[in-house]
């Protein structure tokens, strides 16, 4: 299994910080589990950070972090990082017959619950661990009494972060029925004296601990649930993290996830989100009604972002395809405006993932187009293409220089990249986003009739339309394909339990088939010759320069 949380210390940030007065002390308030059935109390002003489909996977029902804290690195500076709390449940794995079990361990021929002492190593990369910490753990693994019918056995171990620092990994497991609750803290070292305070205080939060009556929540989501369903999962599920909740769109084409209890900004988020959906479907009308309903995440501030994320610095928002969650941060500290614009790019992303049916287009098109409608303005019913995103996105200025130094990449070359190729085209980290953005502005604005005809032509119009056509078509004939193969596979399957699971796995590829990368080239070629194939490219090149230093 890949490390999960390599990264569960946010990236240091060089400078004293003082150490919060609230850090080591334990909180009055019990947060429930209904479907777990268990309440506890987390420490003093800990946030409740959603978990992933990453942390679910492996067993993660609730994460908690704190706020920053003091970390004398190696070198003898300081930089912050933060202690985190997460929760697991271990079930015993159901036995198989061969094959993999994943994650789940088997001891002589018989299933048992997995230890979190062989989970931290697959998921955090944590140094010294298993050569170190096991051998000389800070607290000898021992049986605690929490209170009347419950007992945790203890555990505390050293270890170093991935940056050279000491790590205290106190650990708590609880046996029950159906399943081991696990607390996991992780805690950057804050030298030994305070060590044992934290210690004591992760101790008085573990023994708060209550069972309670289990309740059901709502069911799996299934292929063709309302959007009442959907929205009563969503909300359920976001209602486990405090501090979340969900909020119902007036389309029914979104769900939002927040943790911000700004409904004035919530609403803007839901106006703005809407408007481009509007402009979406007039530039890039669906052939289909698209009936799914996407997920927006919208964290309160962007140190929730970037935890929940993992995300580096410099990323304002995200569109996830194998969630199809588009997460963003309210940016009020300095510049909303910022966040509604990512918003606009990153949900043209989401569209078109369903609009094109999952299919993977060049760069050049999707972050292009993507940085175009950030640029939009809307005013009531009115949606205006500008040349401008807000603050520090703006690709304007940079799309000018870019030209006027010849540091841009040849169009055919820029076009033609793969995406890390695109990515890392430079001389700057943004060059490919404003080289593509100018591309997808003049041809935009041409079919608008606002590009002066001296460096117009005719052709340049159906560009984008030819390259989504061919692109789409191309991506429709090899899922056929994909879904011929794997039927007959199917097919060919004895019945009986020995191959139920290899039956499940071809089901789930039936219902998203994916298309292999020599294919996906073949249908990349053809959408090019299609598209810019059509129109001399070196003319091209210089209408477009000319437009992007006098024109734009």
């Amino acid at each position: 299994m890949q490390r999960l949380l390599a990264w569960f210390v946010l990236p240091l940030v060089f400078g004293l910080l003082a150490q919060p007065a609230w850090a080591q002390k334990a909180g009055s308030k019990y947060v429930e589990d209904t479907t777990n059935g268990f309440e506890f109390k987390p420490l003093k002003e800990w946030a409740g950070i959603p978990v992933g489909d990453d942390l679910k996977r492996a067993e993660v029902i609730a994460r908690y972090s704190s706020e920053d804290l003091r970390i004398k690195l190696p070198n003898n500076s300081i930089s912050q990082g933060k202690a985190e709390l997460y929760i697991f449940t271990f079930e015993t794995p159901t036995a198989v017959t061969g094959g993999n079990s994943g994650l789940r361990s088997r001891a002589g021929g018989e299933t048992r619950r997995p230890t979190i002492e062989e989970w931290i190593p697959r998921m955090f990369d944590f140094r010294d661990f298993k050569e170190e910490g096991l051998k000389n753990p800070i607290i000898e693994p021992e049986d605690e009494k929490l209170k009347k019918g419950l007992v945790a056995r203890r555990a505390a171990y050293g270890a170093n972060s991935p940056n050279g620092y000491r790590l205290v990994i106190d650990t708590w497991t609880v046996t029950m029925d159906d399943f081991d609750l696990v607390f996991l803290y992780v805690l950057p070292s804050q030298g030994d004296r305070d060590d044992k305070k934290w210690l004591r205080t992760f101790e008085t939060s573990v023994k708060s601990l209550r069972l309670i009556e289990k309740v059901a929540g709502p069911g799996r989501l299934s292929e063709g649930s309302s959007y009442k369903e959907q929205f009563e999962f969503h909300k359920a599920e976001a209602e486990k993290t405090p501090g979340w909740t969900a909020v119902e769109t007036p389309t029914e084409d979104y769900i939002i996830l927040t943790s911000s209890d700004d409904k004035g900004f919530i609403k803007e988020v839901i106006e703005r989100l809407e408007a481009s959906r509007r402009v979406f479907e007039k530039d890039f009308p669906p052939t289909e009604e698209i009936t799914h309903v996407s997920v927006v995440r919208v964290c309160k501030n962007q140190d929730e972002f970037s935890q929940y994320g993992n995300t580096r610095p410099g990323v304002a928002g995200y569109f996830k395809p194998s969630t199809t969650e588009l997460v963003l941060y309210d940016n009020r500290e300095r510049d909303r405006r910022e966040t509604l614009a990512v918003m606009s790019h990153e949900a043209f992303h989401q569209y078109c993932y369903f609009l094109f049916d999952r299919s993977e287009a060049h760069r050049w098109f999707d972050e292009g187009h993507g940085d175009f409608y950030g640029c939009y303005e809307f005013k009531g019913k009115r949606a205006t293409p500008t040349a401008h995103m807000p603050g520090g996105l703006d690709r304007y200025q940079n799309a000018k220089t870019l030209v006027r130094d010849d540091k841009h990449k040849p169009i055919f070359v820029h076009i033609n990249y793969n995406h890390p190729q695109w990515q890392g085209q430079g001389p700057g980290n943004t060059s490919p986003y404003e080289q593509s953005w100018s591309i997808i502005y003049m041809l935009r604005m041409g079919t608008l009739g606002k590009v002066p005809k001296k460096v117009w032509e005719k052709e340049y119009a159906d560009i984008i339309p030819n390259y989504i056509r061919v692109l789409h078509d191309g991506y429709q004939a090899a899922y056929a394909d994909v879904r011929k193969t794997l039927e007959e596979e199917l097919n060919a399957l004895p019945e009986g339990d020995q191959t139920a699971e290899i039956r499940s796995a071809i089901e789930a590829q039936l219902k998203r088939p994916r298309v292999g990368e020599e294919r996906k080239l073949e249908i990349w070629k053809a959408a090019m010759d299609a598209s810019w194939g059509q129109i001399n490219i070196e003319e091209f090149e210089d209408n477009w320069k000319e437009f992007v230093l006098d024109h734009m």
